[in-house]
């Protein structure tokens, strides 16, 4: 192959490919502008108004004669072509590819009537020189059942069509029923009205043309009846066009268009919230857009906060209720206030929520907004912050523990909720030579009611840990014993008291200087004592005693 013959093929290939591209765009600005039609689509046996017109004559004579005078009309000629016009139902159907036809029964009687002009010679009656006679009488038509086929497929299908049919050949009877003037003063003497004809029966009506109708929609829209987003359907003009159409869940109208027009009032049925209906007039070509909008809801953060009692009370007051807008489907988070700062709330005094009633932590929860309104709502609960009761006791004590007095059949319990009020309970030890009594509660962290007694109440518990003691006190004695010559001793002096039983107790060292007693010249000073006072008061004695 040559150099030319290679240049000559690109020039072809290159030819080929923009001749391609041309047809491509020839078919898509003309084939595919062409109106897509509905499969099938066809004007299905639809009632229209049709007209028989009936066109008739009568011939013959007369004669009339004047009440009030002598005059008279020896002959009129009655002779007349009329027409009149009886409405009929007619069946037509049309499809979308020219096959059309029709359908009407007529089997009926009717009335007419018909006018000729008379005059008297010399007649003077109110500045007219004659009048009407008037013949009326009645048309009988029996033509059954009238069928017939025609081929529009030259018509576009938004042209009507206008039909006529002869059917004169059907035939009909024109009787006459009777005859006056329409001037009282005269009187019709004689008739002879043999002829009536019936000249042409002709059936009319219209084949009804086409609209298009397109509708379009939004993603809030599940779907229209018998519609496909976007696509045209065709209607017979002046027909009404229905469009039903089901909205998705957490979506509603927001308005219909066509064009610059809009409507907000299509008819919502009660049975389906989510159902509507709209009709159209096909009157034009008609394009229509449905619109919808998310539904718009109120959500609420509700904050509960643990009673002493260890239940949750419902609050519903401002400061306890936290209430927003968005749309359904949306995502919308709940912060709880511990974890937003929010005052007076303080981790002194609550715990960290809870996403419910004996639930786990929580510092945020979310929720997809819903059509339902009692499921947009998002809970936290926020238990009391607890605080430890330390209670201790003396050697007195044989039990001493703490229990809630808001529940006092409850369990004793390690720790209470802040502001909850515990009772502290004791039992001193009695019999087996114990003789410590009761001496109270004592405590540098709260104070306590009713602390002389063995049962006592800490009204509130404050936000920290606190340490209460049940105590006692006890009996002690401290002798001096002063040795004799002879060896033995004499009990110079005896001092008793109480103290808290377990407290240290040191006996006072007597030192006399003016006199013999105690005086370190006769007696050796004995060595200072230290006891811990035991419950037991026999054993709570310290002696001194002063060797010569």
């Amino acid at each position: 192959m040559c150099i030319n013959d290679i240049l000559k093929n690109k020039i072809i290939k290159k030819i080929t490919v923009v001749v391609s591209v041309i047809m491509i765009l020839f078919i898509t600005l003309f084939v595919g502008k062409q109106d897509s039609y509905a499969a099938g689509y066809s004007i299905s046996d639809k009632t229209v108004k049709g007209t028989l017109t009936i066109e008739y004559s009568v011939s013959g004579s007369c004669g009339e004669s004047s009440v009030s005078s002598d005059l008279s009309i020896d002959e009129i000629n009655y002779s007349t072509s009329e027409s009149y016009s009886i409405g009929v139902d007619v069946i037509v159907s049309r499809d979308i590819n020219g096959k059309a036809k029709y359908s009407m029964t007529y089997n009926g009687t009717s009335n007419w009537e018909t006018k000729v002009w008379a005059e008297a010679p010399g007649y003077i009656g109110e500045g007219n020189t004659g009048s009407n006679v008037i013949c009326v009488g009645t048309g009988t038509f029996n033509l059954g059942t009238v069928t017939g086929e025609d081929d529009l497929s030259g018509k576009k299908y938004y042209d009507t069509f206008d039909k006529e049919i002869d059917l004169t050949y059907k035939g009909g009877t024109i009787i006459q029923t009777d005859i006056w003037d329409e001037n009282p003063d005269w009187e019709i003497d004689w008739w002879d009205l043999d002829t009536h004809n019936v000249d042409k029966i002709t059936l009319s009506f219209t084949y009804p043309g086409y609209k298009k109708l397109n509708i379009g929609w939004d993603d809030g829209v599940s779907s229209v009846d018998g519609f496909t987003n976007g696509e045209n359907a065709y209607y017979p003009t002046g027909d009404k066009a229905y469009t039903n159409f089901t909205i998705k869940n957490g979506y509603e109208l927001d308005y219909i268009s066509e064009g610059d027009t809009q409507w907000k009032d299509s008819t919502q049925d009660s049975s389906n919230l989510s159902k509507w209906s709209n009709s159209w007039t096909m009157n034009r070509n008609r394009s229509i857009y449905i619109h919808t909008k998310k539904k718009s809801v109120t959500w609420t953060v509700k904050h509960y906060f643990q009673d002493i009692d260890g239940s949750y009370s419902t609050f519903d007051s401002e400061e306890k209720r936290e209430t927003y807008t968005g749309n359904v489907g949306d995502t919308v988070t709940g912060v709880s206030w511990l974890n937003k700062d929010k005052n007076p709330l303080s981790s002194k005094y609550w715990q960290p929520a809870l996403n419910k009633v004996g639930g786990s932590k929580t510092p945020t929860q979310s929720i997809t907004l819903s059509e339902d309104a009692s499921k947009n709502v998002i809970s936290f609960y926020y238990p009391r912050a607890e605080y430890a009761v330390n209670v201790e006791y003396d050697s007195g004590i044989l039990s001493a523990k703490s229990k809630s007095w808001v529940c006092i059949d409850a369990r004793s319990r390690d720790k209470y909720r802040w502001q909850e009020s515990v009772a502290l309970s004791a039992t001193v030890l009695s019999g087996n030579g114990y003789d410590a009594v009761w001496d109270g509660w004592v405590s540098n962290d709260v104070k306590l009611t009713d602390s002389n007694k063995t049962l006592a109440i800490i009204n509130s518990m404050p936000a920290k840990d606190i340490t209460v003691k049940a105590t006692t006190k006890v009996g002690y004695t401290i002798r001096y014993l002063l040795e004799n010559a002879d060896g033995t001793w004499t009990t110079k002096d005896t001092v008793t008291g109480e103290a808290k039983t377990d407290s240290k107790l040191t006996g006072t060292i007597k030192k006399s200087t003016t006199g013999i007693d105690y005086n370190s010249n006769y007696y050796v000073i004995p060595d200072e004592q230290t006891i811990t006072l035991s419950p037991k008061s026999s054993e709570n004695v310290i002696e001194y005693r002063y060797y010569i």
